[in-house]
């Protein structure tokens, strides 16, 4: 298996006084290849580490990894190629650290694989002491180079699984769900210290963002105690939520925390709380004293002078589009009301049923005595629409917010009886 080059991976230093001895060494291993393959396939076979991953590995993908390794070996002995030698060499280390095999399965590989080679030496110059040592030595420097090459290569393998099995482990002691639409609650169990209070904001934060959520609950009823450090932190994490437009409220807070957090002067000042999780649910709206309509209005539609603005702050479904719609053609039949402007700026697709509900929002407002422009619609956004013909025939457009205030501006006195 070839390896990736990693610009931060030191190549082992060849000593150069045992250039002969490696070259020997290289020689009498060209020659045995085959043999010494299939006998480290055997010995493989009978580490339990490498045993599964050999067996399910295909015969032709074998052959192919042991010519390449053939020829890398060639160009690192004969013309010091040593980086692509060491550097693959790293790569199945980090290949088999990710199936599972453990380090001390290498050494016992390398192990056996040295009391096999050894023979060979001893044969091939056993009327010439000086070699054999020299060949001997190149074998073990070689070999020793290896187990640090792949020491490092498993250590940093096995720390990257341990940090990815820690991040999946977090997310799944602080899950976030959706119940309801633009509802959210965080169920939490187990201890909390300050590192997972902060991990439950961070996750709690991002869902409020990805969900466009209005109301946030947040359940503490299989947490068995909670400090000064913790109460500061769920603090923090509802004035957080707070400033993105959502209301956090906490539930479960059992007789035992509610005495500790009273003993340690964490009140939980201006936070919203339950005994327990269904009465949470209960008329949200009149428990919290929600502006009436906010739970189900997906954009907000703000009034300048005799113009409305609505800002599409993020993607919105079929039912978002429908409940906009209504919602923008209600305020239009105010008679103060003469234009409307609808800024797509953060949007970075806009389908078929958003197309067409617009084209059908212009006109009915449009019916209403009012003119609305579209703004805000983004290079890639327009290319995309264009190429799929989704046209808004007969919707003015402008720029940006500056651009369709002056194009109304332009449209009222056009209407006007004495222009």
């Amino acid at each position: 298996m070839s390896a990736e080059k990693n610009t931060s991976f030191r190549i082992p230093e060849i000593n150069k006084d045992m250039k002969e001895g490696m070259l020997d060494y290289w020689k009498l291993q060209e020659a045995h290849a085959t043999e010494m393959n299939e006998k480290i396939i055997a010995i493989a076979l009978q580490i339990p580490d490498f045993a599964p991953i050999i067996k399910n590995m295909p015969k032709e993908l074998m052959e192919k990894n042991n010519r390449e390794g053939i020829q890398r070996s060639r160009r690192a002995f004969e013309h010091g190629e040593w980086e692509a030698y060491f550097q693959n060499m790293r790569g199945e280390g980090e290949h088999y650290a990710r199936m599972g095999a453990g380090f001390s399965a290498w050494i016992e590989l390398l192990r056996r694989y040295k009391d096999e080679f050894e023979p060979f030496i001893a044969a091939e110059f056993s009327k010439d002491p000086k070699r054999m040592m020299s060949a001997s030595s190149a074998m073990n420097e070689l070999l020793y180079l290896s187990i640090e090459v792949i020491g490092g290569a498993y250590l940093v393998t096995k720390e990257a699984v341990i940090r990815s099995q820690e991040d999946s482990i977090r997310e799944l002691s602080t899950p976030v769900l959706k119940v309801r639409e633009r509802q959210l609650i965080v169920p939490i169990i187990g201890i909390i210290d300050t590192q997972r209070a902060r991990q439950v904001t961070e996750s709690m934060l991002k869902a409020i963002r990805d969900h466009r959520a209005l109301v946030v609950v947040m359940d503490i009823t299989g947490v068995p105690m909670v400090d000064s450090k913790v109460a500061n932190h769920l603090v923090q994490s509802v004035e957080a939520a707070r400033l993105m437009g959502s209301v956090v409220v906490i539930t479960g807070l059992s007789p035992e925390i509610a005495q500790t957090l009273v003993a340690l002067g964490a009140s939980l000042p201006n936070v919203k709380t339950f005994g327990d999780l269904q009465p949470a649910w209960k008329r949200p709206k009149k428990c919290w004293a929600w502006p009436p309509g906010r739970l189900e209005m997906p954009v907000p539609i703000l009034k300048m002078g005799e113009t409305l603005v609505a800002s599409i702050q993020a993607a919105l479904s079929d039912t978002d589009w429908d409940q906009f719609r209504r919602a923008l053609l209600s305020r239009a039949g105010d008679p103060k009301i003469s234009g409307a402007i609808v800024d797509l700026t953060v949007m970075d697709v806009v389908d078929s049923f958003a197309a067409r509900t617009l084209r059908d929002l212009v006109q009915m407002v449009r019916l209403r005595g009012a003119e609305v422009v579209i703004v805000g619609i983004q290079p890639d956004v327009a290319f995309a629409m264009a190429q799929l013909g989704l046209r808004l025939e007969g919707v003015a457009t402008a720029l940006d917010l500056d651009g369709g205030i002056e194009l109304l501006g332009a449209k009222r006195t056009a209407g006007r009886p004495d222009a």
